[in-house]
């Protein structure tokens, strides 16, 4: 909302449920709402989402003379951003956000990122603290530490969005997350390098039904709960000689382990890395568990397909779209022309797939 102004409403001026508005402009006003005297109803109100006012607006002078509960409530977040111009100031030549440590840094930063189509943030040495918070991420971003052991995020990242965009994440420590280090909340694919996740209060890195997510040279400890956990058909590859799961399953419940898995779900280790190499120490059921599949796959794997060697049933990855992404599936029908129809295992279909836009698994 640019320069609007909403009053005189019966309930609340604005209210965001689950949600997101961003109001700007000078004109802006939010005014003798809530004519029904409902002391639960605002000018500005939230519930589990939030309201950006972009400087130099603030709550207190856009939100008045309201009736009901008052002006503004507390429930979601309500909260002043930079304007574009504040923000630019902080972004270099080839387009990097540079954040300083302190208080909601990283939170503040991803915000202002997606408002001014910014794609990479740089976090400078220090905390970020998001007090133990998760930092929801929902649109394509690179975030870069300035090091692994001097950039730390106080807090976890939730990965939402598209499922054919990817996070990048590389350098730093996610440190004391009061839920999982990191979710894979089904959107997005992420991809970590150089990565410390430790003292996760919930699990360390947790994958739910995204594919493509890969970890590099990374160390996941000290987790309550399990160390990696891929479930609901998710996937992730590991890969790098100091990637390490250890010490997790602090709470000791039997049922969580280094690396877990369910029964639709996968966790791929890149030769010469193994489950018994990769996962030490950790406590519950141990080292690795699950219903799933933790493998170091064959040699074949991820190299095109062959004819000779394919049939129905087959096990392979698979564009999803010409020049898409790759997707896990399975050889549904072997058609006259030389082309496959493929069942992925997201449950979706792509029929006369061409053998050169397929891989072994």
């Amino acid at each position: 909302m640019s320069n609007c102004q909403v009053s005189h409403s019966k309930w609340c001026g604005v209210f965001a449920q689950y949600g997101l508005i961003t109001m700007t402009g000078s004109g802006t006003s939010i005014h003798n709402n809530v004519t029904s005297g409902d002391s639960d109803r605002y000018g500005l109100s939230t519930s589990s989402a939030s309201i950006h006012l972009v400087s130099p607006l603030t709550k207190e002078s856009v939100s008045i003379n309201n009736g009901g509960g008052g002006n503004y409530n507390s429930k979601g977040t309500i909260k002043t951003i930079r304007s574009e111009e504040e923000v630019l100031c902080c972004v270099d030549a080839e387009g990097t956000l540079h954040v300083k440590p302190g208080l909601n840094s990283l939170s503040y930063a991803v915000i202002e990122a997606n408002l001014y189509d910014i794609n990479q943030i740089f976090l400078e040495d220090g905390i970020h603290d998001e007090q133990g918070e998760k930092v929801v991420i929902d649109f394509p971003v690179t975030i870069i530490g300035e090091s692994k052991d001097g950039c730390t995020i106080i807090g976890g990242l939730n990965m939402r969005g598209k499922k054919e965009d990817d996070v990048t994440v590389k350098h730093l420590t996610i440190s004391q997350s009061k839920s999982s280090g990191v979710y894979g909340d089904g959107g997005m694919s992420f991809h970590f390098f150089h990565l410390k996740i430790e003292k996760s209060e919930r699990i360390g890195v947790s994958v739910y039904k995204t594919k493509r997510n890969t970890m590099s040279n990374c160390q996941v400890s000290h987790s309550k709960r399990s160390g990696v956990t891929a479930w609901n058909g998710g996937l992730i590859t590991m890969n790098g000689s100091v990637t390490s799961i250890h010490n997790n399953v602090t709470g000791g419940r039997s049922n969580y382990y280094g690396l877990d898995t369910d029964s639709s779900s996968s966790i791929h280790l890149v030769s010469p890395l193994t489950k018994e190499s990769v996962s030490i120490n950790n406590g519950g059921s141990q080292n690795y568990g699950g219903d799933g599949t933790i493998i170091t796959p064959t040699e074949n794997y991820g190299k095109p397909c062959k004819a000779e060697n394919v049939s129905m049933g087959t096990n392979v990855s698979a564009r999803f779209k010409t020049n898409g992404a790759f997707y896990p599936g399975k050889i549904k029908k072997m058609n006259t022309d030389g082309t496959y129809d493929i069942t992925f295992d997201r449950g979706d279909e792509r029929q006369s797939t061409p053998l050169n836009e397929m891989q072994y698994n």
